[in-house]
């Protein structure tokens, strides 16, 4: 592994001292360590696929489509690097069936407004938002409480919201892209997929 970071020709070697070079390989060693705990504090389960480019998966189950069993929400993650990766989140049913699927990039995700300090040139902060992506508190039952009325926000035809709002016992699922791009997503029974049914701003 540390071929991997330092490859030194034998002219360079030459003028590194054993101490320098030993601060060098110390510091990489903290980085990496760093890394893996931030890739391990959350719940859902993150798996670095390795490579040479950006690899990660990180999946979470969850009821959602089945009060019975749990379906899979699965966030694949994929560049040449975490800067530049594009990002796949799909919910697979407990059955094996793909119910939602939305593709956004790593620039979107992270995207922020003009006042907020956090940025996405932090590796380490990016990672982080992966981890959080699936938290419990982005999960809410029911899906519409009974306080929320039909709004032009809502992207579905009345009926449809009818549906969820009724079932007391429907999962959502809330991530937000950027500063303002919320979405809210629930297993539609009549349509028998995820969708879309709330977006803002």
């Amino acid at each position: 592994m540390l071929v991997e970071v330092f490859k030194f020709n034998s002219r360079f070697a030459a003028r590194v001292s054993r101490e320098a070079l030993g601060r060098k390989l110390k510091g990489v060693l903290m980085f990496r360590a760093t890394f893996l705990v931030l890739l391990c504090v959350a719940a859902p389960s993150l798996i670095d696929a390795g490579g040479a480019s950006y690899d990660l998966v990180i999946k979470r189950g969850h009821i959602f489509s089945s009060l019975a069993n749990e379906d899979q929400f699965v966030l694949e993650v994929a560049g040449p690097t975490i800067f530049d990766a594009q990002i796949l989140f799909r919910i697979v049913s407990w059955k094996g069936e793909t119910i939602y699927a939305d593709t956004f990039t790593v620039d979107q995700m992270m995207e922020r407004g003009p006042d907020d300090p956090r940025t996405s040139t932090d590796s380490a902060h990016i990672v982080m938002a992966f981890s959080k992506f699936f938290e419990d508190e982005n999960f809410t039952s029911p899906a519409i409480d009974d306080t929320t009325g039909y709004s032009n926000d809502n992207m579905i035809s009345k009926d449809i919201w009818l549906e969820i709002w009724q079932d007391k016992s429907s999962v959502g699922f809330w991530f937000l892209l950027g500063a303002e791009d919320g979405r809210a997503i629930v297993f539609s029974k009549i349509q028998g997929r995820a969708i879309q049914y709330y977006g803002c701003c």
